[in-house]
């Protein structure tokens, strides 16, 4: 199909479109193209406006849709003038073209649609600094016209928001072309749920697409307004497929009734805090919250009386039930225990009345006695006592950070817990540890109790990344040959590497491993100290807060120490980038980076992170990167090591370690040896993974399809009925499911009972709801209800 057999495409395009409404300057422009064969993209921008562009393409990708839809060659052909048309665009408003690869980018995923029907899409690997942002904005501004649903997921809401709001991002070249784009990074569901319903192309971090599907499927909070799952575009491809590919999304659901065990979570923490008994004790503890009782060991000298009339008592306690003969009580109303004791003999009145004291302070010092809590505890009770033990190990600034945040929807300040992502530094403000670790955290912090959550709702990265039609991803680094062939099977996608539209001037420094944290900051001191002389800038990203705030600190006391005063500037001036709500000038390539600017930062600055380089200190040789730590894979140290030399700009960069394993004489050896056991530890990770994936997630998955066709099922019958409140009955089936789901750790175990649970639950007539929190919320709205009228 050549340009001729376009040119016939045109002039009948022509003949419809203006033969009723004739616009002679459009028309004349594509009878000149067609006349001269000559149909560039240029004679179109220069001659007409931006809304009749979006036009020409929408006629373009609507009839080449219909009547030309099995022509390949055609499709290409007209993909390919789209794209040279949104290039024309990009350099009317920015000065500047869509480089070779970029544009072989594009069309690889645009053409890849239309070319093979056994693939759902393509991931592509290019090099850092070749413009993702973009690739990823052509494509979906090409989709959009199509009429097309776009998400764009990225690594970070950071990034999501940086897309829109900062100067730096696409945004105008999205209205150029009259398409509506937003992010969904809003606290608010109703700011959420206004991107959904107006926007063509939507960017977010996938802890808000899959929250926002769950709420809007399962809880019925109407967020996605009729969002339809298109086509899906990853940002950071690798981090999202790979690194967190099998992760699995619980949306938290609190049972009221769980509530009731903080007492409980309150004691295993002081017993693991002061270390005052070991495992086994504790779940003695613990056991007689659930099941108090009396000590009969030691029963005379509770009730300070001998021993032949604490045996009376005993005896007579055991034969009434009230107790067992172990002294568990299997009774707890005080009047019913009065009126048994009243009928004893051979007992002094002052021993009764100590009986009662004992007993008054077991039942007090219990839990309530409800059947599920006390079976949900103890089955999870090990995982309690190991948490708690994790989390008094765990440390602020390396797994989690502690915050005071405005609450969005009360508008109070609140403390609260937030877990950080070890692969890229970024804050999960919204997650949560399951079985008790987040709660120990709050305790160890002195912070207010949240409520233990369960998992009712939920859904798997792999799931969630499959309900799109099309998948298109980009990264600068997609893994190996075993990680790739992962990607391909579970995603049925093809993968490719494109090749850098420059050649890079780039040079990694020796690897240097020290024996301890104070021997690496004096090497990083020694290099940074070497680049200061160079006129060079330098940004140093260490593996969490609380290692690259320590670093700094030693690094600039160090520099106070040994260096003159104008020399110790940069050290003493030096920025630090901890968290993603922290503004850093130089991050988004709004600012340049002059030289003689040290930088220290998490890991947030490895991926995503545009440094735009200054003049001066590109011919002073570029930006120097020191990776403060040994990443657990390669992908992550090219990505952080990919912040320099970019866009064909000189740059170097230097693997500063240390692990106390080494020895002075094997410095060299070590290194080799860590990075091979990385790169091992990494493969074999691989294939866990991929075994975690088949035993577990998908038998949980499983279990999530009896409950949600029993939702459905249920859902339904509720709209026959036209109950008044659905929303109770349904939060009824809910908390009755997660109860049932983590009564079980072993996945074969929750696929034997759940079937059946669900079956029991769909026999019900859904009237009112079975728990007993429910039923009094229940019962409330009808009281409301009949006062009201």
């Amino acid at each position: 199909m050549d340009e001729k057999d376009l040119g016939i495409f045109f002039q009948r395009l022509c003949d419809r479109k203006f033969s009723n409404n004739p616009n002679f300057s459009l028309k004349e422009i594509f009878q000149a193209a067609i006349k001269k064969q000559s149909l560039s993209p240029e004679i179109f921008i220069q001659s007409i406006d931006n809304a009749d562009i979006v036009e020409i393409i929408e006629e373009l990708l609507d009839t080449s849709y219909g009547k030309f839809q099995k022509d390949n060659d055609l499709q290409k052909l007209i993909m390919e003038w789209n794209v040279n048309i949104v290039d024309e665009m990009i350099e009317k408003l920015r000065g500047y073209r869509l480089r070779d690869t970029q544009k072989a980018a594009i069309l690889c995923s645009l053409i890849s649609e239309e070319t093979d029907a056994t693939s759902k899409g393509v991931l592509q690997q290019i090099k850092t600094g070749e413009g993702k942002t973009l690739i990823i904005a052509v494509v979906s501004i090409i989709l959009a016209l199509m009429k097309v649903k776009v998400s764009i997921v990225t690594s970070s809401s950071v990034l999501a928001k940086r897309e829109i709001e900062s100067k730096n991002g696409c945004a105008d070249l999205y209205h150029a072309f009259g398409i509506k784009v937003g992010h969904i990074c809003y606290d608010l569901k109703r700011k959420r749920a206004k991107m959904y319903s107006t926007c063509d192309v939507i960017y977010g971090d996938l802890t808000t697409f899959q929250s926002d599907y769950l709420q809007d499927t399962f809880l019925l909070k109407n967020v996605l307004n009729g969002w339809s799952y298109d086509v899906v575009i990853v940002d950071e491809v690798d981090s999202m497929l790979l690194d967190n590919g099998f992760n699995t999304l619980y949306l938290a659901h609190e049972i009221p009734e769980l509530n009731l065990l903080q007492p409980a979570l309150t004691k295993i923490w002081q017993f693991v805090n002061l270390r005052s008994k070991k495992a086994y004790a504790i779940n003695a503890e613990i056991y007689s919250l659930f099941f108090p009782g009396i000590d009969f060991d030691f029963f005379a000298e509770a009730l300070k009386t001998d021993d032949e009339e604490a045996e009376v008592l005993k005896n007579h306690l055991t034969e009434k039930c009230l107790t067992d003969q172990y002294g568990h009580l299997r009774v707890r109303k005080l009047k019913k225990v009065k009126e048994e004791l009243e009928n004893v003999k051979n007992v002094k009145k002052n021993t009764k009345t100590k009986f009662l004291n004992l007993f008054h302070k077991a039942i007090k010092d219990s839990i309530s006695n409800i059947p599920f809590l006390q079976i949900y505890f103890l089955n999870n009770l090990r995982e309690f006592i190991k948490n708690a033990e994790i989390a008094y190990n765990m440390e602020e600034g390396v797994q989690y950070q502690i915050e005071i945040t405005s609450n969005a929807h009360t508008q109070k300040l609140e403390t609260r817990i937030v877990i950080i992502d070890p692969d890229t530094g970024v804050d999960l403000p919204t997650a949560q540890w399951a079985y008790g670790l987040h709660q120990f955290l709050q305790l160890k912090h002195g912070l207010a109790l949240t409520p233990i959550s369960t998992k009712a709702i939920y859904v798997s990265n792999v799931t969630f990344f499959k309900k799109f039609s099309r998948i298109y991803g980009f990264t600068g680094t997609l893994g190996t040959e075993i990680e790739k062939n992962t990607l391909k099977e579970l995603y049925q996608v093809k993968c490719h590497v494109l090749s850098s539209s420059f050649n890079r001037c780039f040079n990694e420094n020796a690897p240097i491993v020290t024996k301890d944290e104070n021997s690496q900051c004096i090497e990083i001191f020694k290099s940074l100290q070497i680049m200061m002389q160079h006129k060079r800038s330098v940004l140093i990203i260490g593996e969490s807060i609380k290692s690259i705030t320590n670093m700094r600190n030693n690094i600039k006391h160090i520099a106070q120490t040994q260096l003159q005063q104008d020399e110790a500037k940069p050290f003493l001036y030096s920025k630090i980038y901890k968290r993603d709500s922290e503004k850093l000038e130089f991050v988004d390539g709004s600012v340049e980076l002059p030289p003689f600017t040290i930088i220290f930062a998490t890991n947030l600055a490895g991926r995503g992170t545009d440094i735009k380089i200054s003049k001066c200190l590109r011919e002073n040789g570029g930006l120097h990167v020191i990776l403060a730590f040994l990443p657990q894979n390669i992908r992550i140290e090219e990505q952080a090591f990919g912040r320099a030399a970019r866009n064909g700009e000189p740059g170097t960069s230097h693997l500063i370690f240390w692990d106390n394993t080494i020895t002075d004489n094997e410095t060299n050896e070590k290194i080799i040896e860590l990075k091979n056991k990385r790169n091992l530890k990494e493969r074999q990770k691989s294939e866990e993974l991929q075994k975690i994936y088949e035993t577990k997630i998908l038998a949980e998955e499983q279990c999530f399809f009896h409950f949600a066709q029993l939702f459905e099922h249920q859902r339904k019958r509720l709209l026959d009925l036209k109950h008044p409140y659905p929303e109770i009955i349904l939060k009824d089936i809910t908390d009755e499911y997660a109860a049932w789901f983590d009564l079980f750790h072993m996945c074969n175990e929750k696929l034997k009972v759940i079937p059946g649970v669900c079956e029991m639950v769909s026999q019900r007539v859904p009237e009112e709801p079975q728990r007993p929190v429910n039923k009094i919320t229940f019962a409330t709205k009808l009281v409301s209800k009949k006062l009201d009228s």
